[in-house]
């Protein structure tokens, strides 16, 4: 797996719905600014490698917990799968509220592509993150409001390890069954940890630029990108 195309794959695995929504960006640093997004990132790249270094050297996500933790491996390994349905179910719903007069059909219908790319496996995974991150990425852009980011200085280190920890732990099982074919492990982590980053603020920017209302909407980023051409 290359540099780039191991990146998209890091960023698929690692953000999700409330990330793109805008959501869990307010919820975690809404009031810390862009040095707890910084932060975040750069624990994300670190545990990144972690876990793939891990699936490097022992052949997997199974093979890793087994190796680590004797006869409970097993169980953590189940446990790690069973985390990683949460942010499943959270883009599932976010894909009804996106269209609410025609729900669950858009959760079905994403739920069934999904499916047929997970019948491959994980070549099936890279696949279609590599098809679909370039493309939200570049929504994110030419959607957003252009709004210069924000930079407080305010205690947001929790919040930001939380999140970091979070993203790691529900994509573990992933990142350490990619750990065994990825080649530049560092430089691919590094490049999605910039890019979720960039996108973070961005994001966030625009939020902040919209006011109030688009703060108190569940759905925060929806309020700057509703109404736009290419949106629509």
């Amino acid at each position: 797996m290359g540099t780039i195309r191991a990146a998209f794959f890091l960023i698929g695995t690692t953000v999700g719905a409330g990330f793109l929504t805008g959501a869990e960006l307010v919820r975690f640093f809404g009031g810390a600014g862009m040095f707890a997004l910084l932060f975040a990132c750069g624990l994300q790249f670190a545990f990144g490698i972690v876990f793939l270094l891990l699936g490097k050297k022992y052949g997997g996500c199974r093979e890793a917990m087994c190796a680590l933790f004797g006869r409970g491996g097993k169980i953590v390994y189940c446990l790690l799968l069973a985390l990683t349905f949460l942010p499943c179910a959270g883009m599932l719903a976010g894909l009804d509220a996106l269209l609410p007069n025609y729900a669950p059909l858009p959760s079905a219908l994403g739920l069934s592509v999904v499916l047929i790319f997970l019948c491959r496996g994980l070549k099936g995974v890279g696949a279609l993150n590599t098809a679909l991150v370039p493309f939200l990425v570049a929504l994110i852009f030419l959607t957003g409001t252009g709004a210069p980011p924000f930079f407080a200085f305010t205690n947001g280190a929790w919040d930001a390890a939380l999140y970091a920890g979070m993203n790691v732990a529900f994509s573990a099982p992933a990142l350490m069954d990619a750990g065994r074919e990825m080649r530049t492990p560092v430089r691919s982590c590094a490049l999605a940890a910039a890019c979720v980053f960039a996108c973070g603020t961005y994001i966030l920017a625009g939020i902040r630029a919209a006011g109030d209302a688009a703060l108190a909407f569940p759905m925060p980023y929806l309020t700057v990108i509703r109404g736009r051409r290419v949106f629509a």
